[in-house]
């Protein structure tokens, strides 16, 4: 016997069916409709960070509590499952109806058709054409592709469907009431973080609050855009304030908010005003050698040459570049243009960690 915590409104299978028979929802609304899709998003990638796959992701396995929050369930059973049904079949992604194992891209492929359903109220075929903004029709083309290395990790659709071009595909919404539904998530950085990119496109001292809850929580990306309003002076701040966030994401390797902070020092301070801006003048050449090394590496508009490509993301990666190092630890371990070398790899993956 499985004991779950109550869900009043039954499943979004059960919401379904009752919309088709035309029943009136006083909650069901287009901030209702998108509370469910972003947080169906937030679950899945909850469950992935895990190491978890669905695997069955369907509208009977999400059920609705008094709010018609989504609440995922019945996963982490792939070795106990029946013979699928034909409403497994219709969410399955092909390869899986084709005999193969669920992996974490079936999961996307069942996101996007439940998604489908949420936006538009249709179920297959789905036409994407129906979908509106170029960019929203890629995005399902992606997460609905034959091919599951096309389609995009669930950390890339949490922060698409945030943007202000796929919203508007619910018309208005209203965003103190999705602002209480994120409010939900306080001890998670990363959708903290995607608070505040979706606040900032509806109010940036809103949105400034959660960047400076995620960063002072140790997100990188959530520290560097605070910086940057902060440097735009689009909130206010305290000059002591600012300083430790500019410091902080200099010696985060933030090129903008070294050459800041060099300038913020005082003219006593020469040898730490030297010092950053010579690690802003190291980050710029970095990225530089990176960009050559991708060019090579790829035989993008120069000839490739992998072994030269090695040598510009090692010179790159030596300066700090993180994805520099990332690529050349990648190099270093499949042996791509270069000897393999299994004791060096995991050091500069440590780096990238680290």
């Amino acid at each position: 016997t499985i004991i779950t915590e109550y869900s009043p409104e039954g499943s979004l299978q059960t919401l379904f069916n009752k919309l088709s028979q035309e029943e009136i929802l006083p909650k069901w609304s287009n901030t209702t409709r998108y509370i469910q899709l972003l947080g169906i998003a937030l679950g899945i990638k909850h469950l992935h960070s895990q190491n978890i796959i669905h695997g069955n992701l369907k509208p009977n396995n999400i059920l609705l509590d008094e709010h018609y929050y989504p609440q995922i369930c019945d996963f982490g059973f792939l070795k106990m499952r029946p013979k699928p049904t034909t409403e497994d079949l219709l969410y399955n992604a092909p390869e899986i109806n084709s005999g193969e194992s669920p992996t974490f891209k079936s999961d996307v492929y069942s996101f996007a058709i439940i998604a489908y359903e949420i936006i538009r109220f249709d179920q297959l075929p789905i036409q994407i054409s129906e979908i509106q903004e170029e960019s929203n029709k890629s995005f399902f083309e992606h997460c609905l592709s034959k091919n599951p290395s096309e389609r995009p990790t669930f950390d890339e659709i949490c922060r698409f469907i945030i943007k202000k071009k796929f919203i508007k595909l619910f018309d208005k919404i209203e965003y103190n009431l999705l602002s209480q539904f994120l409010d939900q998530f306080e001890d998670d950085q990363e959708v903290i973080y995607l608070h505040g990119l979706l606040a900032s496109e509806i109010d940036r001292k809103r949105s400034a609050l959660y960047f400076k809850k995620a960063a002072d929580n140790g997100h990188d990306e959530a520290l560097f855009n605070y910086v940057n309003l902060i440097e735009k002076s689009d909130i206010s701040v305290e000059k002591e304030v600012a300083t430790h966030y500019i410091k902080l994401a200099a010696d985060k390797g933030h090129r903008e908010s070294q050459l800041r902070y060099s300038k913020m020092l005082k003219k006593s301070d020469f040898q730490e005003k030297k010092r950053y801006s010579k690690m802003a003048d190291d980050r710029k050449s970095a990225s530089a050698m990176f960009n050559y090394a991708c060019m090579l590496n790829s035989g993008d508009g120069i000839e490739a040459d992998k072994k030269e490509a090695a040598r510009y993301f090692k010179r790159s990666a030596d300066k700090g570049h993180q994805k520099a190092v990332i690529s050349y630890a990648s190099m270093l371990e499949k042996g791509d243009g270069l000897i393999v070398d299994k004791e060096e790899a995991p050091n500069y993956y440590k780096r990238a960690a680290d």
